[in-house]
């Protein structure tokens, strides 16, 4: 989740937790697909008909044309987060 909020690179977020960027890579990825293929449609609305037009212009106003929404992953929960990872949800 960090890696999405932050946009960093996988180097980056192993040198936060200890494992390797190629773990944090093949996780990633593993991650991502699962999301795509089993989760997404549960969380994920996409704007339809006038209101598309609504969201595709207030986003073309602050100069992202073409933009139907935004997320940010780091204000998702972490159920049981490890005591020694608690200062990733506080410090970040």
């Amino acid at each position: 989740m960090y890696k999405l909020g932050r946009g960093t690179l996988h180097d980056d977020v192993a040198e936060l937790s200890g494992a390797s960027a190629e773990t944090h890579r093949v996780c990633f990825i593993k991650f991502i697909t699962f999301f795509a293929e089993n989760v997404k449609d549960k969380y994920i609305n996409y704007p339809t008909g006038e209101y598309l037009e609504c969201v595709l212009d207030q986003f073309k106003k602050v100069g992202f044309p073409g933009a139907i929404g935004s997320m940010d992953g780091t204000h998702i929960k972490w159920l049981r987060c490890p005591y020694g990872k608690l200062y990733i949800l506080i410090h970040f």
